[in-house]
C-alpha cells in the first residue's frame, strides 16, 4: 500500500467493496456535473449513457451496502450508529445551510438553521437537498435491529410493498420525509442489501461478482452501444436499472481489482471517505455550473471536470485523515481506524 495514501485500509475489508464505493462516487460526480450540459453531447452518447446508468443508480447503491453491512444492535433500535449519522447530517445540513444560503444571498436565521433538518428536498431551503440521503438512512439505521428479526419471506415482501410505494411517485408536501417515495426506495434497497447478505458473504459475493463480471460489463457495454444508434432504445426502469447498476458498479470494481491490483488497492484506502466525498461534491458541482455558464469552455475540456473535482476531494479528504482525524467521525460517518 502507497504510504501515502490515508491509512483506512484495514483487514478484514474487502478492496473491492471499497474501490465499488468510489467508483460509483466518481459516476455521481459525472451525473451531477452532467456531461451533456451545457455543451452539447459532452463525451460521446454511448459513454454517457455508461455514466448516467451507473449514476442514477448510486444512491441506490449505497442504501443496498448499508443493508448489506447492518449489523445487530444490543437492542431493537440502533441508537448508537442512528446518533452517528444524525449528528453527521446536523453537521452538514448547517454547513450547506450557511454554503448554499450564501449563494443565494438569503437572510439567515435561527428557524432556518433548524428547518434544514425538517425539511424534504425543497430547493427554497438551502442545506436540504444535499443531506436527502442522510434523512432517508437515519430510519432504516435506527430500525435496523427490527429489520435484521425479521425472516426472509417477511424482508421479501416488505421490499416489495416498498418498492410499489416508491414506485407510485407520490411525493405530497404534507407527509414527514421517510414517508416519501424516495425513502420507501431506500427502505426496499436496504432490505435487499440485508437478504443478499443472508445468502451470500463477502467473499462469496465477491466470487460470484468475480465469474459474471466478464458478461455483466459486456452487455452493459453493447446496451451503451445500440443506445448511441439508436437513443430511445434505452429506458430508465426505475428498480431494473438500480439493480442492474449495482452489479454493473460491483463488476468494474472486481476487474479493476483483478487487473490492476496494486492500483486498485491504493484506490480502496479512501473507500471510507466516500460520504465526505459525497457532501463537498454538492457544493462543488454547483460553482461549477455556474462557472462555466459564464465562461465558454470546449466540450471536451468540461468533461474532464467530474475527474478534477474528484481528485480535489480524495486531496482534502487525504489531508483532514492526515492532520484532523479527530474530524473524521463527523465530516465521514465512520471514525478512522489506527494503524493495527
Amino acid at each position: 500500500m502507497n504510504s501515502g495514501a490515508p491509512n483506512i485500509a484495514s483487514k478484514g475489508r474487502d478492496a473491492f467493496i471499497d474501490v465499488a464505493r468510489l467508483l460509483t462516487m466518481l459516476f455521481i460526480i459525472m451525473g451531477h456535473v452532467n456531461i451533456r450540459t451545457p455543451y452539447g453531447a459532452g463525451w460521446s452518447s454511448s459513454l454517457c449513457i455508461l455514466v448516467t446508468m451507473t449514476a442514477y443508480a448510486g444512491v441506490p447503491f449505497f442504501f443496498f451496502m448499508a443493508g448489506y453491512f447492518a449489523k445487530p444492535a444490543g437492542s431493537v433500535l440502533n441508537w448508537g450508529r442512528a446518533w452517528d449519522i444524525f449528528r453527521s447530517m446536523l453537521f452538514w445540513c448547517v454547513v450547506g445551510y450557511f454554503w448554499f444560503g450564501a449563494l443565494q444571498g438569503i437572510e439567515y436565521k435561527l428557524s432556518g438553521v433548524l428547518g434544514v433538518l425538517g425539511s424534504w428536498n425543497s430547493v427554497s431551503t438551502p442545506g436540504s437537498w444535499d443531506c436527502w440521503f442522510l434523512k432517508v438512512l437515519l430510519p432504516l439505521v435506527l430500525g435496523s435491529g427490527v429489520l435484521l428479526k425479521l425472516h426472509s419471506p417477511g424482508l421479501v415482501v416488505l421490499a416489495c410493498l416498498a418498492g410499489v410505494l416508491s414506485a407510485s411517485g407520490y411525493r405530497l408536501e404534507c407527509l414527514p420525509w421517510f414517508l416519501s417515495a424516495e425513502s420507501f426506495a431506500g427502505l426496499c434497497y436496504f432490505s435487499c442489501g440485508i437478504l443478499v447478505r443472508r445468502g451470500m458473504s463477502i467473499a462469496e459475493m465477491s466470487s460470484w461478482i468475480g465469474r459474471v463480471c466478464p458478461y455483466v460489463i459486456g452487455v452493459t457495454v453493447l446496451l451503451a452501444v445500440v443506445h448511441c444508434f439508436w437513443p430511445h432504445f434505452f429506458v430508465q426502469g426505475r428498480f431494473v436499472a438500480d439493480f442492474w447498476g449495482i452489479i454493473y458498479v460491483l463488476s468494474l470494481s472486481k476487474a479493476l481489482c483483478v487487473l490492476l491490483p496494486r492500483f486498485a488497492g491504493w484506490f480502496a484506502s479512501f473507500g471510507t471517505g466516500v460520504f465526505f466525498i459525497y457532501m463537498m461534491q454538492e457544493m462543488l458541482v454547483m460553482q461549477c455550473r455556474w462557472f462555466f455558464s459564464l465562461h465558454s469552455i470546449s466540450k471536451h475540456a468540461y468533461a474532464l471536470v467530474p475527474f478534477g473535482i474528484f481528485v480535489v476531494l480524495m486531496l482534502g479528504y487525504w489531508l483532514v485523515q492526515r492532520y484532523m482525524p479527530w474530524a473524521c467521525g463527523l465530516l465521514c460517518l465512520s471514525p478512522v481506524k489506527k494503524k493495527g
